[in-house]
C-alpha cells in the first residue's frame, strides 16, 4: 500500500535548506556549515582528481596531478573563509528575544554582522539603521567599541553619509532600552536607510 505523501514535510525540508541572508538572524552560524562543507567538498575533489591520475597513469607526474593543485587554490580561499566564519560570533538566541521584543516593526535592523579591518574585527550581533544613526550590539567581550565606531562611521561617510553618529553598546537590557526610544523618533532621512544598509553589509564578512 502507499503511504500518503506529507506536503508540510516538503515545506519543513525547504525551508531548513534555504539560506540564511546576510543580516538576518543565523546568517554567521549558516555560514560556518555552509562553508566548511565547501572546503570539504573541494579538497575531496583535488584529492579525488590527483588519486584518478594516480590509478590511471601509475605515476603522479601527469595532467591530472596539474589540475588537483590548480583546483587547490579555490579551495585554499575556501578554507581562509571558512577560518573566518569560524572565528566570527553571532548573536545569541537570548539577545535575539530581547530584541525582537523591543524592535518596531518599521525599524532597519541587521544581525550577525562580522565587520573586517586591516587592523582589527568587530562582531556585531546586532545593528539598527535609521537616517542619520546606527545603533548596535556587541557580545563579544573584547570588542573595542570607539574602534569599531570609527570603522562604522568612516565606511558611511565613503559612500556620502557623513553626518551619522554611531554607538554600540554592550548590554542587551540598555539596547533594548534605546531601541524602543529609537522607535518613537521621527526620521526625515529615513529614505537613505536602504543604502545605508547595503553599505553595512558590504563591509561585513
Amino acid at each position: 500500500m502507499r503511504r500518503s505523501r506529507d506536503p508540510a514535510a516538503g515545506i519543513r525540508l525547504t525551508i531548513s535548506m534555504k539560506r540564511v541572508q546576510k543580516g538576518q538572524f543565523g546568517y554567521v552560524a549558516c555560514q560556518k556549515k555552509l562553508s566548511m562543507l565547501i572546503t570539504i567538498i573541494s579538497f575531496g575533489i583535488c584529492l579525488g582528481i590527483f588519486t584518478a591520475g594516480l590509478i590511471i597513469t601509475g605515476d603522479r607526474k601527469n595532467v591530472f596531478t596539474i589540475v588537483a593543485v590548480l583546483g587547490c587554490l579555490p579551495a585554499a580561499k575556501a578554507m581562509v573563509n571558512a577560518i573566518m566564519f569560524m572565528r566570527a560570533g553571532g548573536c545569541s538566541e537570548s539577545a535575539h528575544e530581547s530584541i525582537e521584543k523591543a524592535m518596531d516593526q518599521g525599524m532597519t535592523g541587521l544581525y550577525d554582522l562580522y565587520m573586517t579591518s586591516y587592523q582589527e574585527n568587530y562582531a556585531i550581533s546586532h545593528l539598527v539603521v535609521t537616517g542619520n544613526s546606527v545603533t548596535g550590539l556587541t557580545e563579544d567581550p573584547g570588542c573595542d567599541l570607539s574602534a569599531a565606531e570609527k570603522h562604522v562611521a568612516e565606511h558611511l561617510g565613503v559612500d556620502g553619509f557623513k553626518d551619522v553618529t554611531v554607538k554600540i553598546h554592550t548590554n542587551v537590557d540598555a539596547y533594548a532600552q534605546r531601541l524602543v526610544r529609537i522607535a518613537k523618533l521621527s526620521d526625515e532621512h529615513a529614505s537613505r536607510i536602504p543604502a545605508m544598509a547595503e553599505t553595512l553589509k558590504a563591509i561585513s564578512l
